[in-house]
């Protein structure tokens, strides 16, 4: 009989025997500081056993809800001892898959692809097939593109929440991270559609309260799988931040100077 991976486990003592849980909480009187977040003081009933990869995915709603709903360090802390890697590459492909139907309806409605410009010829007009293919392939590349992005900039943040000391492992990162960042893209996405056809200012500012509620759920979630103190988590989730906005910065730079150049 085949073994189930996700329940037996030979090398912990025989199947069904389950390997020792990871546990996201410090002891009272760590070296982060301690918390107390359970009512004995040690985090012990917060403590979620992963189920079956059935179950998890039908609870996710339940729990996207509660994550945005009442964000926390408890809460987020709770759900990420529950992170697999199955789990979370389920998340990261519906989520990838639902965001290249969304950008794919916005070509649709927007008249598809720009037109291409040809120096010294003008405009060239596509053919309809061609722009439909072309369309396509641009909504593919959109879902081949966010788990490469996804994973460089959990990387990124897993390596900025070890220099503050962070203790996490980096799949329950991954899983806390696509916790929040799963139903606010999709979120946004579709209000993306919505103001379309609006100014771009409502869009703008939409789009900065995004951003800044996912730094917030970001920072619980630093604080929560890698045992940091409120200091060291703001560190933690900044410090990519910045290293993004140097990496624009330079491409735009970059890009200013070959620019010119032409």
């Amino acid at each position: 009989m085949s073994q189930d991976p996700r329940t037996d486990y030979p090398s912990y003592g025989g199947p069904g025997q389950r390997p020792p849980q990871y546990n996201p909480y410090p002891q009272s009187g760590g070296p982060q500081g301690g918390y107390n977040y359970g009512p004995q003081g040690d985090g012990s009933q917060m403590l979620e056993e992963p189920g079956s990869l059935k179950d998890d995915l039908l609870r996710l709603p339940k729990v996207y809800w509660r994550v945005l709903t009442r964000p926390g360090t408890q809460t987020l802390a709770q759900e990420a001892t529950r992170g697999q890697w199955d789990l979370v590459w389920v998340q990261l492909l519906i989520y990838a898959i639902v965001t290249g139907i969304i950008y794919y309806i916005n070509l649709l409605l927007s008249g598809g692809l720009p037109s291409l410009n040809a120096q010294g010829t003008g405009t060239i007009s596509l053919p309809s097939t061609a722009q439909h293919v072309l369309e396509v392939a641009a909504s593919l590349a959109i879902i081949a593109f966010i788990p490469l992005a996804f994973f460089i900039w959990q990387s990124v943040v897993l390596i900025c929440a070890r220099m503050f000391g962070g203790q996490g492992h980096f799949v329950q990162q991954s899983h806390a991270f696509l916790l929040f960042w799963v139903p606010l893209g999709i979120i946004s996405g579709l209000l993306g559609l919505v103001l379309s056809f609006l100014d771009t200012v409502p869009f703008l500012i939409i789009a900065a309260i995004f951003a800044c509620y996912q730094l917030v759920l970001g920072f619980f979630a630093l604080k929560a799988v890698h045992r940091l103190n409120t200091g060291r988590a703001i560190g933690a989730i900044l410090a990519p931040s910045f290293i993004l906005l140097l990496f624009a910065a330079c491409a735009l730079g970059a890009l200013g100077a070959l620019s010119s150049l032409a």
